[in-house]
């Protein structure tokens, strides 16, 4: 069985579901193409990336970002406040934006469970407590939507909840044998 992968992080994305060029920086070009790990040359044509280039001389761009970057911040905060076991607040800006967990090592296990769901999101912080989202800048709203989904379901999945009340348990002994 097929599943859609999405990618909330577009240096892992290379090439988004819809084909286009996710990530393209030109100092990543090399000849032999085992040195560029993240594009797929398979899908990545010679023309699909001169029309990919093409794509960042629209000037709407900018203001198309900040439309979707409006939308992550409010639908990452639902997030927050739809899971307030996590601990969350918000980080970041424009479209790289992410939730910091008050748990250590919550995202990447967070982000394991997002993958097994079909959702490529980083985890950073000397913890692994953040969860990352950077969208490629040419991700739809419908894009967003999915996988602001796929990350909200993650976190209700029984293996994080589990996670999380052993935390909360292993805090509470804490506090009592203080």
């Amino acid at each position: 069985m097929s599943k859609d992968l999405y990618s909330f992080n577009d240096l892992q994305s290379g090439v988004e579901y819809d084909n286009s060029p996710a990530l393209f920086n030109t100092s990543f070009i090399a000849e032999d193409k085992k040195d560029i790990d993240y594009i797929d040359f398979n899908v990545c044509n010679e023309n699909i990336v001169v029309e990919g280039l093409d794509f960042w001389d629209n000037v709407d761009i900018s203001h198309e970002n900040q439309i979707k970057a409006q939308f992550l911040r409010k639908s990452l905060a639902v997030i927050v406040k739809r899971h307030p076991e996590i601990k969350g607040s918000l980080k970041g800006r424009g479209l790289t934006q992410g939730i910091a967990c008050g748990i250590s090592g919550l995202a990447k296990k967070i982000a394991e469970v997002a993958k097994e769901n079909g959702l490529l999101i980083g985890n950073y912080g000397e913890n692994h407590e953040v969860i990352m989202i950077m969208p490629p800048d040419s991700i739809d709203i419908y894009g967003l939507e999915k996988g602001l989904e796929i990350l909200s379901d993650s976190i209700s999945n029984p293996k994080i909840q589990l996670m999380i009340r052993q935390y909360n348990s292993a805090q509470r002994q804490n506090i009592a044998a203080f």
